[in-house]
């Protein structure tokens, strides 16, 4: 009987530690998510030259209640997060006067120290299904890590 018991223990652990970034990270993604991140790479439409050539500096910084994006001006974003979607998914609410109230529905990829964003920031109701961007599909991909 032991021996039954130790062998389920053999092919269960494996399984335990392979859970991939959909669960929720131990203290939620949304506190997890919170802090200041840095990009590593920027594509819109998939072109990663739209702001000139690599690399993009864009930082973005999230607390409990904005995401605020900066390149060479700030834009600020209310959001909401579905850590249990499939992928998971954000929706940012801009808070800037000439578009405050637009939608951009996007989904996120949270681990550790990397977070990856697929955004439509057209606003058209449309959120990615993946992450990646192609011509003219008006999703902008923001890989980013955590500044230290």
């Amino acid at each position: 009987m032991k021996i039954y018991n130790f062998s389920i223990v053999l092919v269960a652990l494996p399984l335990l530690l392979a859970a991939d970034d959909r669960k929720p990270s131990p203290q939620g993604d949304k506190e997890a998510i919170q802090g200041v991140w840095v990009s590593v790479s920027v594509q819109v439409s998939g072109d990663d030259t739209i702001f000139g050539p690599p690399p993009h500096k864009v930082k973005v910084t999230v607390d409990k209640d904005t995401v605020v994006f900066q390149r060479k001006d700030e834009v600020r974003f209310s959001y909401k997060i579905d850590p249990k979607a499939d992928p998971k998914q954000i929706d940012l609410t801009c808070l800037e006067k000439k578009f405050e109230g637009r939608i951009c529905l996007a989904i996120y990829s949270l681990k550790g120290d990397e977070l990856t964003l697929c955004i439509d920031e057209r606003a058209q109701k449309s959120r990615p299904g993946a992450f990646k961007t192609s011509l003219k599909d008006g999703y902008s991909l923001y890989k980013l890590k955590r500044e230290k």
